[in-house]
């Protein structure tokens, strides 16, 4: 495989990570939008209260660039510093859980535009976006097809793969402690909320909490995967996840700049 297609790969697992991640149960919330039945009157209401959403999670991405950076920067120094790392991944929960707080406004409005069938039926599709999450991140071989990723984007051999599994999965299970049955909990507490003739989302607080697990959890597995890399790469292989890390966080910036 030659190095630029092996960039291109690793971009796509890379965002791929991120996009069932970040945002967490705002970003559910604002798929679910995309295929929901609204009336002609209530579409430029839906389609400013969809924007004012996908800008409040945008402005959680500053995080997870510093994160992406930091990883870069660990990998090319061939070290990546725990206790930065760990830092880092802190502020990507708090930075997830303050974009529920940016969003509770458009939330408040949007409960306000929708009847209350609509109000069912939006949740319904949370429900399922929620599902598909759990399918595609947490189902008990997710995290050995994340390995077997690295091993084919970066010809690592099986004996360097195995030391990369080994040292993550004890990472992870030290660090990650993640429960999807926490996240299920704040999603139907405000869906239950979201149901009633009042309602208001800053009194949701588990949906505040379920954003920042979500994305500490996506984060952590991706920090702790490279961590756990960087002693077996090579130089070569070294230069082709930094560049494609800083590439990613570059992306990202530039999206969020076109919003």
């Amino acid at each position: 495989m030659g190095l630029t297609s092996a960039v291109d790969v690793t971009a796509g697992l890379v965002e791929h990570h991120r996009y069932h991640h970040h945002g967490g149960v705002t970003l559910l919330v604002a798929m679910s939008l995309d295929t929901l039945s609204v009336s002609a009157e209530q579409q430029p209401a839906i389609n400013r209260i969809r924007a004012t959403l996908r800008t409040a999670i945008a402005t959680g991405r500053a995080s997870d660039e510093s994160l992406l950076k930091t990883l870069a920067d660990g990998v090319d120094a061939a070290h990546v510093d725990r206790a930065t790392l760990d830092a880092a991944l802190v502020s990507v929960g708090e930075a997830s859980a303050a974009v529920y707080a940016a969003s509770v406004d458009a939330l408040n409005e949007l409960h306000s535009c929708l009847a209350p069938p609509q109000r069912a039926a939006l949740f319904d599709k949370v429900g399922w976006h929620w599902t598909v999450w759990q399918s595609a991140n947490a189902d008990s071989g997710h995290d050995n097809d994340w390995v077997a990723m690295i091993l084919d984007n970066l010809r690592l051999t099986t004996s360097e793969t195995d030391q990369i599994r080994t040292v993550f999965e004890t990472r992870r299970r030290g660090a990650l402690a993640f429960d999807p049955s926490e996240i299920t909990a704040g999603l139907h507490s405000l869906a239950d909320a979201f149901q009633k003739t009042e309602f208001d989302a800053r009194a949701t607080t588990p949906a505040s909490l379920a954003n920042g697990h979500m994305a500490t959890w996506g984060a952590g597995h991706l920090a702790y995967l490279v961590e756990a890399a960087v002693p077996v790469l090579d130089a070569e292989q070294r230069i082709l996840l930094a560049r494609t890390l800083r590439e990613h966080a570059s992306r990202a910036a530039a999206a969020d700049r076109a919003r």
